[in-house]
């Protein structure tokens, strides 16, 4: 069943909410457990990375319960844990895996970007790198203010992947572990949103340039050489574009709730909110100025979505998209939907006429969720 689900975007109806729920019947208990676990295991068995990269099973279960155990629980961190991981993971197994992606590139890419998702938010502690950077806490410290959550989320993953029960990298050369880390750390240095535009002038630059659907239709015989001129330094040029691909698939896959069915972005939304309105709260107590959408009290989450996705979400998913036509729908279908349904919660806000903490709007709302309601999904 499975492997079924892992091939519908929406991971059937009401989504990865759905399957964690007491009430599904879909999937074993383990998975309501372990999800993202689970998840990995069979997203890396499914593109044939056990046996062409000689991964021990054993191994690969001990990583990814190792991984998901960092990750806090939902109702510590409302949006950034295993179930966000898991989410993301699937998403990416899905770019690949319907557009034939995971014929074409290399095994040990693959396998880097499926090892990347499981880890681009682990231990995340629900505050974010502005708030890191402004309170000088302790990991801000030690990262110096650059892209702090993301080299804290990737020390940690490759600390977990050292471990000897748990290095399932163990039996790849030593060029390919090379460019195994080199492509994780790529990726996932490029979850942070202030890289947001530099990801996509890489994309546009060394993938879509002259790979568009009227100049390349889409078929088995991409070409990850892409359309750059070889680096005449290395001749990593098919490195190099297998870095920026990944480095999108993963920042399109992070942002990637925007575009599932509205029931289940809701949910999304609505568990967001809530960690920001906890960072918000957090930030007052210490005098520190409230980073943008996080004062509960002012924050209207349907005009700050809206937002991320003209400014952000949208740009990303449509240069994925324009290279990979077969995502178009559900993906762009949805993100239209969803905007829409956006724009008339918050016509909804303003013709009410009252203020942001006396109307809840459906989602995000200025109110502190229980902790059935964030083990549940909202």
């Amino acid at each position: 069943v499975l492997d079924k689900l892992m091939l519908e975007w929406n991971f059937g109806d009401g989504g990865i909410f759905e399957r964690v729920s007491n009430t599904d019947r879909k999937l074993p208990l383990d998975f309501r457990e372990h999800p993202l676990s689970i998840m990995g295991i069979q997203a890396v068995d499914m593109l044939g990375l056990i046996d062409n990269l000689n991964i021990p099973k054993e191994k690969l279960c001990q990583l990814m319960l190792q991984i998901e155990s960092k990750y806090k629980s939902r109702v510590e961190v409302p949006y950034h844990n295993a179930l966000h991981a898991c989410d993301v993971l699937h998403a990416c197994y899905y770019f690949v895996y319907k557009t034939y992606l995971h014929t074409l590139l290399p095994d040990v890419t693959l396998f880097a970007l499926m090892f990347g998702a499981s880890i681009h938010d682990v231990a995340h502690p629900g505050l974010n790198n502005s708030y890191h950077v402004n309170a000088m806490t302790d990991l801000a410290i030690r990262y110096s203010d650059r892209h702090v959550l993301e080299h804290y989320h990737l020390s940690l993953g490759f600390q977990i992947l050292r471990r000897e029960d748990c290095d399932v990298t163990a039996a790849l050369s030593k060029v390919d572990r090379k460019v195994f880390r080199e492509l994780v750390i790529e990726m996932v240095l490029a979850t942070d949103l202030i890289n947001h535009f530099d990801v996509n002038d890489q994309f546009k630059d060394s993938i879509l340039h002259d790979h568009t659907p009227k100049n390349h239709p889409p078929n088995l015989n991409r070409n990850f050489d892409g359309a750059v001129e070889p680096d005449t330094n290395n001749g990593n040029t098919k490195l190099i574009n297998n870095r920026v691909i990944c480095s999108m698939l993963l920042h399109c896959a992070d942002v990637s709730c925007v575009a599932k069915a509205w029931p289940i972005y809701e949910k999304w939304i609505s568990l967001l909110f809530e960690e920001f309105h906890r960072q918000g709260d957090e930030e007052k107590r210490l005098g520190l100025e409230v980073a943008p959408f996080m004062d509960r009290e002012k924050s209207n989450p349907a005009d700050a979505q809206q937002v991320f996705i003209k400014f952000i979400a949208c740009e990303s998913l449509e240069l994925l998209t324009t290279w990979l036509p077969e995502l178009q729908d559900p993906l762009m279908t949805n993100l239209e939907k969803n905007f829409s349904m956006l724009q008339q919660l918050a016509d909804e806000h303003k013709s009410s006429g009252l203020d942001n903490k006396d109307k809840i709007v459906n989602i995000g709302a200025p109110k502190h969720l229980s902790e059935d309601e964030l083990k549940d999904g909202v």
